[in-house]
Formats: C-alpha cells, sequence, structure tokens
C-alpha cells in the first residue's frame, strides 16, 4: 500500500512540474488533488483493514498453538527448547520461563532419555518424521506417558528447528494395565472354577491312597506272621501309593501356579498326557476318552502350567457338552503351512506347527454362536452352570504362545477345538537317560536342615546309610549356629526351602557359602523348580531337588552335587 502512494505522489507531482499551473484552471487543480487524497484514503484503509486481519490470523494462531490438545515443542538442533506451548506447559506443570532454553531430555525420564536422544539424531540425518513413546516428569513426582512425533521444519532464518508433538497417553496406558489386570483376574476366577470342579475327583483319589497306605502299613506292623512274597508285595504297592500322591500332588502345585509365565522346551504328548491323568475321574465313566499322538516328537515352546489349563478346559467344556456321556478324542498332529495356507487366519504364519484336535460327540452350537465362543463372560451353560471364563482364558493363553484357535460344530454331532501352536526342534528327553546300576555313595561331611522332624530323621537316616557324616539342624538359625561350632567343616548344604525363624535355604545357601564359596548346596522344597529357582539362578554349585525325593534320586542327587567342577 504505502508504494501506492508513493507511486501515485509521483505522478501528481510530475503533472505540476509539466503543466504549469498558470496554465490551468485552480478549481481543475483542486479537483485532482481531492481525488489523490481520496484515493490515498481509501488506500490507508485498505492497509489498515490488512493490518487487522494480519493480527486477526496472527492472534486465532496463537490461540491455536497455545490451546492445541497436544504440546507443541520447538527445538534447535542442540535440543534446547525454543518455543513451547500453554498445552505442553500444562501439561508438565512446569512455567513457560523454567523451559525455555533448557534442553528438552532434562524432563524426560532417565530410562527414556536415550529413546528420545537417537530418535532426535534420526530426525536430523533423515529429515523423515520419527514418531516413539517417552515419560516426561511433571513437576509433582508423577509420571506423564506420551506418544511424541517429531518433524523438522525450515524456520525463518533459514536454519534447521525441530517441532515436537506431545500427546498424553497415560489414560490409554491406565486402560491397558487395567485391561491386563481384568485378564489376570479372568484366568484366577477360571482357575478357582476349575479348581472347584477338580476338588471332589482330588478327595476321592487322594481317599483311596490314604486308604491303601493305611491298610499297608497295617500290614508292615504284622511282618513276622506274613510270609516273604507278602511283605514285598506290601512294600511295593505302599511305594507305588506314595508315587502317585507325589505325582497328584505335582499337577495340583503346577495348575494352581499364579506367577508369569516361564517359556521353556515342552514335549507335547506329555503336555497333553498329564492333565488327562488328573481329569480322569472327573470325567466320569459315561465319557470315553482317546488320545491318539504322532509317532514323531512334537516340541513346543512355553509356559507348561498354562498349556495344560488349556487342554484341561477344553476337556471340561466337551464333558458338559456330553452330559449323557459320549466320546471325547484328543490328537497330536504335526502341521506345516505354507504361505497362501496361513491367509485363513489373521493370527496365522508360514511355518511349522503342532496341531491339538479336542473333538466331542455332544451337543454342538448353532453358527450364531461360533463368533463369541471367546468372548468373556459369554456362555452358553444356564445360569449358575458357568461363568463364560473358560473359552476366553484359552483364547488368551494360546495367543500368548504365538498361536490360534479354531472351532468346527454342528447342533446334534459335537464340536472340534484345533489349538495350533509354532513347533521347535526336538530336544532330547533327559528322563531317558539309564538309570544307574548302583547306588552312588559318599563319605563326605553333610549339614542336613529340615524343619519337618519326620522327614529330618529319615533324611539324616538316607544319608548315614550312603556313608555321609550328618550333622542335622531343625532350622535356619540353628544351622548357623551348628556351622559355627563345627568351624565349617562341611561339604554339603542339604536344607529345606522354606522354614521358621525367618532364615530360608536360600538365604542359609547364601550366607554360608560367603565364607566357604567350595560350599555345594542343595535345596529341597515341596514347591516346583519355578517358584524357588533353578540351577542356573542358584549357581553350578547349587541344586534343586523337589519333595518327595526317593533314596535313589536322593542318592543321585547328592553324588552329582558334590562332583561338580570338584
Amino acid at each position: 500500500m504505502r508504494n501506492s502512494l508513493r507511486a501515485v505522489r509521483r505522478r501528481a507531482a510530475g503533472v505540476r512540474a509539466i503543466v504549469p499551473i498558470q496554465g490551468e484552471s485552480r478549481a481543475t487543480i483542486r479537483s485532482g488533488e481531492a481525488a489523490i487524497l481520496q484515493h490515498r484514503e481509501r488506500l490507508k484503509a485498505k492497509l489498515r483493514r490488512g493490518s487487522l486481519a494480519l493480527e486477526a490470523s496472527r492472534a486465532r494462531y496463537l490461540d491455536l498453538f497455545e490451546n492445541a490438545p497436544v504440546g507443541y515443542f520447538s527445538l534447535s538442533e542442540p535440543g534446547l527448547i525454543t518455543a513451547v506451548n500453554l498445552t505442553a506447559v500444562s501439561m508438565l506443570g512446569v512455567p513457560r520461563g523454567k523451559l525455555l532454553s533448557h534442553p528438552l531430555v532434562r524432563f524426560i525420564v532417565p530410562e527414556d532419555a536415550d529413546t528420545h536422544d537417537l530418535h532426535r539424531k534420526r530426525l536430523l540425518e533423515t529429515q523423515g518424521p520419527q514418531s516413539y513413546d517417552v515419560g516426561f516428569v511433571r513437576s509433582d513426582g508423577m509420571t506423564l506417558h506420551t506418544h511424541v512425533v517429531a518433524t523438522v521444519s525450515p524456520s525463518l532464518d533459514g536454519a534447521g528447528a525441530i517441532r515436537v508433538a506431545v500427546m498424553d497417553i497415560s489414560a490409554q496406558r491406565r486402560a491397558e494395565l487395567a485391561r491386563a489386570d481384568l485378564q489376570a483376574q479372568l484366568l484366577r476366577a477360571q482357575k478357582m472354577e476349575a479348581v472347584g470342579q477338580l476338588a471332589w475327583g482330588i478327595a476321592h483319589d487322594f481317599n483311596n491312597i490314604l486308604a491303601a497306605a493305611i491298610l499297608q502299613l497295617n500290614m508292615l506292623r504284622r511282618g513276622p506272621e506274613l510270609p516273604r512274597e507278602a511283605l514285598d508285595q506290601v512294600h511295593q504297592e505302599l511305594l507305588e501309593a506314595m508315587n502317585r500322591a507325589a505325582a497328584l500332588t505335582k499337577r495340583l502345585l503346577l495348575f494352581s501356579r499364579r506367577q508369569v509365565m516361564r517359556f521353556a522346551p515342552l514335549d507335547a504328548a506329555r503336555l497333553v498326557d498329564e492333565p488327562l491323568k488328573l481329569l480322569e475321574r472327573l470325567l466320569g465313566a459315561e465319557i470315553q476318552v482317546a488320545l491318539e499322538t504322532s509317532s514323531e516328537p512334537l516340541w513346543l515352546e512355553g509356559d507348561a502350567g498354562m498349556l495344560q489349563q488349556v487342554v484341561t478346559m477344553l476337556c471340561l467344556n466337551a464333558r458338559d457338552a456330553m452330559p449323557n456321556g459320549g466320546r471325547l478324542s484328543l490328537s497330536l498332529t504335526p502341521l506345516s503351512l505354507g504361505a497362501e495356507a496361513a491367509q485363513r487366519h489373521p493370527s496365522a504364519k508360514p511355518g511349522s506347527y503342532v496341531c491339538l484336535r479336542v473333538a466331542d460327540t455332544g451337543s454342538g452350537m448353532d453358527p450364531s454362536l461360533l463368533q463369541h465362543m471367546f468372548e468373556p463372560f459369554f456362555t452358553t451353560k444356564p445360569q449358575g452352570k458357568g461363568t463364560g471364563l473358560g473359552l476366553a482364558t484359552v483364547h488368551g493363553i494360546v495367543a500368548k504362545h504365538g498361536g490360534w484357535i479354531e472351532i468346527e460344530s454342528h447342533v446334534g454331532q459335537g464340536s472340534t477345538f484345533t489349538v495350533l501352536l509354532p513347533r521347535v526342534p526336538a530336544r532330547p528327553r533327559a528322563d531317558l537317560a539309564p538309570a544307574p546300576k548302583t547306588t552312588p555313595r559318599g563319605s563326605e561331611r553333610v549339614l542336613v536342615v529340615e524343619d519337618e522332624v519326620a522327614l529330618r530323621r529319615m533324611a539324616v537316616m538316607c544319608f548315614r546309610q550312603l556313608g555321609y557324616e550328618v550333622v542335622e539342624a531343625s532350622n535356619g538359625v540353628d544351622a548357623l549356629k551348628v556351622w559355627e561350632t563345627e568351624a565349617g567343616r562341611f561339604d554339603l548344604l542339604f536344607s529345606d526351602m522354606v522354614m521358621p525363624k525367618g532364615v530360608s535355604g536360600l538365604e542359609l545357601s547364601s550366607r554360608l557359602r560367603a565364607s566357604k564359596p567350595s560350599l555345594k548346596v542343595i535345596i529341597v522344597s515341596g514347591y516346583s523348580a519355578e517358584m524357588v529357582g533353578d540351577d542356573r539362578t542358584f549357581g553350578q554349585d547349587v541344586k534343586f531337588l523337589p519333595k518327595p525325593y526317593d533314596f535313589s534320586t536322593l542318592a543321585a542327587a547328592v553324588r552329582e552335587c558334590l562332583d561338580r567342577h570338584s
């Protein structure tokens, strides 16, 4: 506008210079001047309107910038904050003056600082947008979970500047944690329901075992009155009964585990066979059970307890579909999926799989129900007969193992659940190693620590039968006194895991090995190895021995531990 005014003035001045005033009518001159003035005023008005529009646009931009739903930062190439909006100030609870000219990384939680710096460097190198999640430290000390999108845009001086948009995803993170907690609750609820269904069957089995054991012990007390063959038979049957009780307890402990999943190589055949033994009585005599396994070994990577729950829940689901009895068929087969075949399911990928099929001859389901089968709390059972958590739990466990489930069902013709899990190369079976021909013996000094009196007495008796010199203690505190009295002259610590008076087997082991690093240790427990750790957790000179153990297992474990790196 100013340039236009200057041009008009120059033209007017030129007119005055070319045309002598004396030759013109003064009225004409005044009219021309008035027209020029009017034009100038119009130009000024247009300039004012432009300025007002510019100010309004700037105000709208500032309002959008300051009050945007996400926080905005402008950074210099070294990462210093050059501009920040009110949303970011509010999100962090830090005044603008304490943000400007400071590195943005200063306000990011320490564990995410490297992530931010890495993406900032990538942004400057590639000029491509960077997207990542980091946590910011609020002024009240709380962590703000955010999703960050960083871009490069030219600044007014032509230098590169980093624009950072920060979105608060704390609510989303809380929802994810709540969802994970709900899934854990669903799993626990279903587990409790399954344990409740198993309780009467387990009680029945234990009563049978105990009844037989009581009679067998009564017979042993009449030893002199019985022939040798009868005594041998009683001994053998008593041992078998106790082994059945131990196996049953082991399966119950595995089923009732609450800790996070621990993946390990698993033999699929054993994985299915173990729950079937537990379910044999619960399924009832009206249901015929058939298991068909592949002639080739089938191995997968997974959590044994979780996958056994899958088998258990599918079998119980099949039982409920056959209230009047029927046939339950389980099969394990290998399956290879190509790229084309893998497209039939969103979770499928080409590769080798272990295929478990659980088929029943029950009532079957209408196709309209199948799409809801894995939804939590959805059930086709009458009210009070089911929670609708079983198949939802099964689906979650299988998905966590990288597999999926397919269902085929027809009303009146039964249902088939097909579980596919990634297959891994076969592993050697440790339990197939040949048993030693003779019981290994020794003469080393052993400190036996066990709070259960009867078990401690028998363990001490076994050690002495094997030739070892034994000193016993009833708990960890007494064991420390014995160690001091004996000046640590022991080759092996044989200790229970959980004991009274506040000193556990692991703590006792740690304290004794601190004074004698060469001490070998065997930790025994009625819990599973996953609950207390394994040899790799404790070290090369510490071994885990699960309860109950027999004489031969004890002898082999002690000799193996003592002979390690000795």
